[in-house]
């Protein structure tokens, strides 16, 4: 198995945390700062017909997720989606949701001070949506920030489901042509795509104070990297593969 390379990523320098947690850092440092547990998951990184085994594994680990409860009841839940191991498991998205208990919930006002406050007004939207992924209620309150490779922008393309554009060995995923990727990589780099995103949805209670908020980061220019990388690291491997079979077959016998 070749050595892992490290991917960029669209995020870094703009220094865009929730609660101190930010994409820029490393799963290690991650893990240093809030413990959790990993998921592991067993990716399918070829089929070659002629090879013994005909199919090869990669173990691998997909997340990094962390459940705790506050002194005074409210409870937070962090989800850390990874990278594949062939680009070192970098962090791409950072999904983190808090349940205020009741006599700890901040007015909306207060809420969305602080939100702009730290996030600065520089927003995509804000609007009443009927639910946001991870947060089942409806009425939702949902405010987007897009970003390009310099800060925050309201102009670039928003990739809607950039989990797609991994590689279709990948559980899940759809198929991507991997001049389509390039293509995409370029077109974040000049800045017409979006690089990443960051989304907050809230709920509020009858009181309007908010009972439930989420918080989502996503480096869409890694997903794309990653995607990149498996289609060439799987291109080289199978062609290794293949070719020392080729070998095998034309030894001769030992009599």
């Amino acid at each position: 198995w070749p050595a892992p390379t490290a991917i960029a990523g669209g995020l870094a320098g703009l220094a865009i945390d929730t609660n101190g947690l930010s994409l820029s850092m490393s799963l290690a440092e991650i893990q240093q700062t809030i413990g959790g547990n990993l998921t592991g998951s067993k990716f399918l990184f070829f089929n070659a017909p002629g090879l013994d085994p005909p199919r090869i594994d990669r173990e691998d680990v997909s997340k990094l997720g962390h459940r705790f409860e506050h002194a005074h009841g409210t409870k937070e839940t962090i989800e850390i989606a990874l990278s594949e191991w062939h680009t070192g498991n970098k962090p791409m998205r950072l999904l983190r949701r808090v349940e205020y208990e009741p006599n700890a919930r901040p007015s909306a006002e207060t809420f969305v001070n602080a939100l702009l406050a730290k996030y600065g007004t520089n927003y995509r939207s804000r609007r009443l949506e009927r639910g946001l992924a991870g947060m089942q209620s409806s009425g939702v309150q949902v405010v987007r920030w897009t970003f390009d490779r310099q800060g925050a922008s309201s102009t670039c393309e928003v990739i809607e489901v950039p989990w797609k554009l991994r590689d279709s060995y990948g559980p899940g995923t759809v198929t991507q042509n991997a001049r389509q990727n390039e293509s995409t990589l370029a077109a974040i780099d000049a800045g017409s795509l979006c690089a990443g995103e960051l989304v907050v949805g809230y709920h509020t209670d009858a009181a309007d104070r908010v009972d439930t908020f989420q918080v989502m980061i996503l480096d869409t220019r890694a997903v794309v990297e990653n995607a990149l990388s498996g289609h060439r690291v799987r291109e080289q491997m199978k062609a290794g593969f293949l070719a020392a079979a080729r070998e095998g077959a034309a030894n001769a016998p030992d009599l």
